[in-house]
């Protein structure tokens, strides 16, 4: 046992740094003393003199570069920190979550090769998670069935001319486009032909069933 001469703390000694230097082979300060001192003659050092903190900034990142690249289970630490980290962070803030997505949103926009990088990421992760996840499967399919039959409970409600009239529009898609329902069918979107339209495949893709700027509200179950 020994006390800290910081905090005044009787500590156990594996609380207490190694330094030959003294006379029991440890430092007088505790951990968290001695690295509290070593954080604060870092950020005074740092604020009188800026190619110091330049200097310092670069050789940490590449030491934890460095380390990353040696050490697999530090790698794998950092990353859950960094998980942990941006989720407290968007838990606490809303104002951080509004900036999060429309930076990604813009991002997106600005940048056509990082969008098309994004999609490919997404049809990876889909087909390692269709073929590995059978929970994933099933819901997958139970979602398909369902919108199956609200199509088709819909569309016998219709009109005999109203049926043929979907049939022929989608017998006349052109080549390379899909058919959309303009106001999505989970949001409450009907099949019927003024919510019916041409898309291009990828564009559809991306569409997804969220609801665009300006959508006509034709087509809502009432």
């Amino acid at each position: 046992m020994k006390t800290c001469i910081e905090c005044h703390q009787t500590k156990d000694d594996i609380n207490f740094g190694k330094c030959v230097r003294y006379d029991d082979g440890l430092r007088p300060r505790c951990k968290n003393c001695h690295n509290a001192q070593h954080r604060e003659r870092q950020r005074i050092r740092k604020v009188e003199d800026p190619d110091y903190a330049i200097n310092y900034s670069m050789q940490h990142s590449m030491y934890q570069k460095n380390r990353k690249l040696a050490d697999n289970a530090f790698l794998q630490k950092c990353r859950r920190q960094a998980v942990v980290a941006q989720k407290n962070l968007w838990a606490a803030s809303a104002e951080y979550q509004k900036k999060h997505r429309e930076y990604y949103k813009t991002r997106k926009e600005r940048d056509p090769e990082y969008a098309e990088a994004q999609r490919e990421l997404a049809k990876t992760r889909h087909h390692i998670k269709w073929k590995n996840d059978p929970i994933y499967r099933a819901k997958i399919a139970h979602r398909n069935h369902v919108r199956k039959l609200k199509i088709e409970k819909q569309f016998k409600a219709l009109s005999s001319e109203e049926r043929s009239a979907i049939i022929l529009f989608y017998a006349n898609r052109p080549k390379g486009y899909e058919v959309d329902h303009i106001y999505p069918l989970v949001h409450g979107g009907l099949h019927c032909l003024s919510n019916l339209q041409y898309l291009p495949a990828k564009e559809n893709r991306g569409k997804s069933s969220k609801i665009l700027p300006n959508t006509s509200i034709r087509g809502i179950e009432s």
